[in-house]
């Protein structure tokens, strides 16, 4: 099993709707190439202290989860017209992403 695992940081000026507008599109698009399994879009959770202050600095606010069932699979998401189409509307609206892949 292969899991793409995306995490990033939306630029300060996206608003709340252009957030969910973009959302939407990870949620449709990505969820539609036959190969996608488990897609998760999670926003980062801060354990606090006692004070209220987070105990860990959180580096990245979003990220986004996939599962393969192989490396072909994997191909075939990263080739897809819609997935090519959809990465700009991403990379436009993020000031830090990262990128990486975990085999099991």
């Amino acid at each position: 099993m292969i899991q793409h695992l995306v995490v990033f940081n939306l630029k300060p000026e996206i608003t709340a709707a252009d957030r969910e507008w973009l959302f939407n599109q990870i949620r449709t698009i990505l969820g539609r190439i036959p190969t996608v399994r488990n897609l998760r879009l999670a926003r980062a959770y801060s354990v606090l202290d006692a004070t209220g202050k987070p105990k860990r600095p959180v580096e990245f606010e979003w990220a986004l989860s996939m599962d393969f069932d192989d490396l072909a699979g994997l191909e075939i998401y990263s080739s897809d017209a819609e997935h090519r189409r959809l990465a700009p509307e991403i990379q436009n609206r993020t000031s830090s992403l990262k990128i990486m892949d975990f085999e099991s």
